[in-house]
C-alpha cells in the first residue's frame, strides 16, 4: 500500500511540473497544438529532472523520434562492493 502511495505522490508531482499537460486522445480533445504542447512540456520537465541523463534520451524528442543509444558503463573496480 505505501508504494501506491508513493506512485500516486510521484505522479501528482510530474503533473504539477508538466503544467497539468498530458497526452489526450483526437477524440478527447478540440486544441490541434495540445501533442506538440504536451511534448515541449515533457521535454522542458525531462531535461531538468534528468539533467544527468537527457543527452541520452533527448533523441526521443527528435522529429520524427528516434531509438536512443547509451554507452556502457565502465566495467567495475576489483574492490567494488555489491549493495542490496
Amino acid at each position: 500500500m505505501a508504494e501506491l502511495a508513493e506512485v500516486e505522490e510521484k505522479t501528482k508531482i510530474v503533473f504539477q511540473a508538466m503544467g497539468g499537460n498530458v497526452f489526450k486522445l483526437p477524440e478527447e480533445s478540440n486544441d490541434q497544438t495540445q501533442y506538440s504542447n504536451t511534448i515541449d512540456k515533457l521535454n522542458e520537465h525531462i531535461k531538468t529532472a534528468y539533467k544527468e541523463t537527457y543527452m541520452e534520451i533527448a533523441s526521443l524528442f527528435n522529429d520524427p523520434m528516434t531509438q536512443p543509444t547509451a554507452r556502457r558503463p565502465a566495467p567495475l573496480r576489483k574492490d567494488a562492493k555489491l549493495i542490496s
